[in-house]
């Protein structure tokens, strides 16, 4: 719990929670919390098993599209 208290952002999806690889294709597609992955610490969250077995396939390339795109997909969301 002290961790947690100390480092929220760590424990918290990445990409507010959408799917990365959506978010790399230009999408937001919520991501479901049954499926997810844990790479350099940070939680990302997949719409499907089909999902994240997509990005494993090459979670560097996914993340660093998907980092790219965020910024402008993020104005899009309604607050």
């Amino acid at each position: 719990m002290r961790r947690f208290a100390i480092t929220p952002d760590v424990y918290m999806p990445l990409f507010g929670g959408y799917d990365v690889l959506a978010v790399a294709r230009g999408a937001t597609v919520p991501g479901n919390p049954r499926y997810w992955a844990v790479v350099n610490r940070w939680l990302y969250l997949f719409e499907s098993e089909a999902a994240r077995a997509a990005f494993a396939a090459g979670p560097g390339e996914a993340i660093a599209t998907a980092e790219a795109k965020w910024p402008e997909l993020r104005k899009t969301l309604v607050p």
